[in-house]
């Protein structure tokens, strides 16, 4: 016979499907710049308010509410992963561009002038970084048979 559903065990793993996602994302703020990192260690892990934080940093609530949006998605986004996973065998210039577009959020503009390079050779990076992306995907979408 079937089981029976028990709403509270059904809390239950919603609390502990919450708890490994928020133990997921600070596992994945390392690479973060330190001010990026401790914010999301301060809401998922210590569980801090978004309103004590937004006072502590005198900011707007709304504000540091995007901010933290914009980190979760930039966190989950499988091209900060597939960047950190394959980085360390692409030449310096790329890696650099990639880690500040992919990982750090930087616009191109940005990262141009951080980087010191021009903006053309940013966008040809971070567009090889996409495509290649993009390659990886379909590879794993076709599966072991199109591997082979």
């Amino acid at each position: 016979m079937g089981t029976t559903w028990d709403p509270g065990e059904a809390g239950d793993l919603r609390r502990r499907r919450r708890a490994d996602t928020a133990r997921r994302l600070v596992e994945l703020a390392d690479p973060l710049p330190e001010h990026e990192r401790a914010l999301v260690r301060h809401v998922f892990d210590q569980g801090r308010p978004v309103t004590e934080l937004a006072a502590l940093l005198g900011e707007p609530v709304r504000r540091v509410r995007l901010r933290i949006r914009k980190l979760v998605d930039r966190l989950t986004d499988p091209r900060f992963s597939f960047v950190l996973a394959r980085s360390r065998d692409w030449p310096s210039s790329r890696r650099s561009i990639a880690e500040a577009c992919f990982v750090r959020g930087e616009s191109m503009r940005e990262a141009s002038d951080r980087l010191g390079m021009s903006l053309h050779t940013v966008r040809r990076h971070r567009d090889a970084v996409e495509a290649m992306f993009e390659a990886a995907a379909e590879l794993a979408a076709m599966g072991p048979r199109g591997a082979s």
